[in-house]
């Protein structure tokens, strides 16, 4: 029984330990001025939205970035960015252009459209066969799957999910709306 004990005190002491290394790296990336690289291949559904970031380049941007190891079509949620976007278009339409960054192996590729398909995802995914966001940017190691909210000049404003908690997209909102261009 003790040793029960002694695991799951271990066990949380990592993790805790895990957890504020993390924060911290996170705290540290706010205000980092975020590269994106151009002449990326792309995946897309609706060919009218091939050049779709490139008509707001003095927008707030939603840059997410999935990386080999993660699971790609795990990680994206496309479904859920609809909402998200669907939102945005009605709330603070014209203010934010959302990026999706992805380095799938080529294994997923295929997945990957058939899966924008499914969920009817119109913008571009762009394929950073080579990793060159991560590269440009030297993104942490953990950094497999990220969102980050950035300002028109790149630079980070928050970093998270906020397909996965109302909170961070209320706050990315809110930021937005406060800091409107």
């Amino acid at each position: 029984m003790k040793s029960l004990y002694l695991i799951v005190i271990c066990f949380l002491f990592f993790s805790c330990n895990h957890n504020t290394r993390r924060n911290k790296q996170i705290v540290d990336w706010i205000g980092t001025t975020i590269s994106i690289p151009q002449h990326i291949d792309t995946i897309c559904v609706h060919p009218t939205n091939k050049n779709y970031d490139l008509k707001h380049k003095e927008s707030y941007k939603i840059l997410v970035y999935v990386d080999s190891i993660a699971c790609t079509s795990c990680n994206l949620d496309l479904y859920l960015w609809n909402e998200l976007i669907t939102e945005t278009s009605k709330e603070i339409s014209n203010k934010v252009t959302f990026l999706f960054y992805c380095q799938p192996r080529s294994e997923e590729r295929n997945a990957l459209r058939n899966l924008m398909k499914r969920d009817r995802f119109l913008l571009p995914i762009y394929i950073d066969e080579y990793n060159k966001i991560g590269i440009q940017n030297n993104f942490i190691k953990e950094f497999n799957y990220e969102c980050f909210l950035l300002d028109q000049e790149n630079k980070i404003l928050l970093i998270g999910d906020p397909t996965q908690n109302m909170k961070l997209w209320n706050l990315y909102k809110e930021t937005i709306k406060s800091n409107h261009i």
